[in-house]
């Protein structure tokens, strides 16, 4: 499976300091191994190129956002794992929304 746009939204904000693995990331050469809806947002399973599978880049890293107009906190994570990126999106506070897309987060 391909990124869906909130995937490459998450990602954008979570690799925003360093564009180049955030494209690497974010190309077509990326895989979604797995995805699944959760009831506070989404888990995702990427598989990388070779060249960022132990890439110090990839660090866990967090991107706390608001929701518009739903009073909803909630953070983007990601960390690697073997040869994998997994990619989270927890909603701590607020409803999570039926349809997430980037014109939800603030």
């Amino acid at each position: 499976m391909q990124l869906n746009r909130v995937e490459v939204f998450a990602l954008h904000k979570l690799l925003q300091d360093d564009s180049q693995v955030a494209q690497t990331v974010i190309s077509s050469s990326v895989r979604v191994h797995e995805r699944v809806r959760t009831r506070a947002g989404f888990f995702s399973v990427l598989h990388l190129p070779r060249r960022l599978e132990l890439s110090r880049e990839l660090q866990e890293r967090r991107w706390p956002f608001r929701l518009k107009r739903r009073r909803g906190v909630g953070y983007f994570v990601c960390w690697l794992e073997e040869r994998s990126l997994c990619l989270e999106a927890v909603i701590e506070r607020g409803e999570c929304p039926a349809d997430l897309v980037p014109e939800l987060f603030t």
